[in-house]
């Protein structure tokens, strides 16, 4: 039993590192986020200062590595759109997610059951 544990304990770990990989990959693929936080007209320096302070202007491997670590620590960052943590953001949603989630799981199971039965 606690082979299968320790079995079950590693697949989760491999699976959240993957998931999580993909997310960082997904996210370098979407382009440079200063062409969205900044206006049109700003000009290369604020540009660039902007990538500093964001930290997109290091290693990729470097910022691969402070995104795992602050997803770990649970440090989210800033909501580019609210400028508040991203934590705070999440857990105002969570209510809401959890009603529909709710909501579609009991749907989802008076349409399911009577079709299995049937």
């Amino acid at each position: 039993m606690l082979t299968y544990l320790i079995r079950r304990t590693l697949l989760v770990c491999v699976t959240v590192w993957g998931v999580m990989t993909i997310l960082f990959g997904l996210q370098q693929m979407a382009g440079d986020p200063t062409l969205m936080l900044l206006p049109s007209d700003a000009t290369e320096a604020t540009r660039q200062l902007l990538a500093h302070q964001l930290g997109i202007d290091r290693p990729l491997a470097e910022q691969y590595l402070v995104f795992l670590w602050h997803t770990a620590t649970g440090d989210l960052g800033l909501s580019w759109k609210f400028q508040v943590p991203a934590m705070r953001v999440v857990l105002e949603a969570l209510p809401a997610t959890i009603l529909l989630t709710g909501a579609s799981l009991g749907l989802g199971l008076a349409v399911a059951v009577p079709l299995g039965i049937l």
